[in-house]
């Protein structure tokens, strides 16, 4: 399996939809956060869900403080937004944890779960919505 970082902009929902899939080292992820926000249909003020299933964290405490820098110094890209990140692994929920710890004092609510169902219902999008993004997943993960 091949190392993606990717998204899909929800203009209607006022939601991008991130994935993850392979080993997510610090400055791939820097990159692609730089695509994300030249995007011309990225908004600021979108909320973010954040699927990391089928990936790996290969970050080091010091790239969390790096990657806090980089948000704050880009204020493209800080907005008062939530953040949902599905999670599958004890892994994630840790590195997950002492992220939502460092951007504590930049304006978004960042939320972990491990369903859909519970992180759509926090990001207020109908249910109905996993059903699109799991074949987006489903798309990108197979190409």
């Amino acid at each position: 399996m091949s190392n993606i970082i990717t998204y899909k902009i929800f203009p209607e929902i006022k939601l991008v939809l991130e994935l993850a899939i392979g080993e997510l080292h610090y400055k791939p992820f820097e990159d692609y956060k730089r695509r994300l926000i030249d995007d011309s249909a990225f908004d600021s003020s979108f909320n973010h869900l954040s699927v990391f299933y089928h990936s790996e964290f290969c970050f080091a405490k010091e790239d969390i403080e790096n990657y806090k820098n980089f948000l704050a110094e880009n204020k493209k890209v800080i907005g008062d937004r939530k953040v949902a990140v599905l999670t599958s692994a004890p892994k994630h929920v840790a590195i997950s944890t002492i992220y939502a710890n460092a951007v504590k004092d930049l304006p978004m609510n960042f939320m972990i779960f491990s369903t859909y169902k519970a992180a759509l219902s926090w990001l207020d999008i109908p249910l109905e919505y996993e059903s699109k993004f799991t074949q987006v997943i489903n798309d990108i993960a197979s190409s």
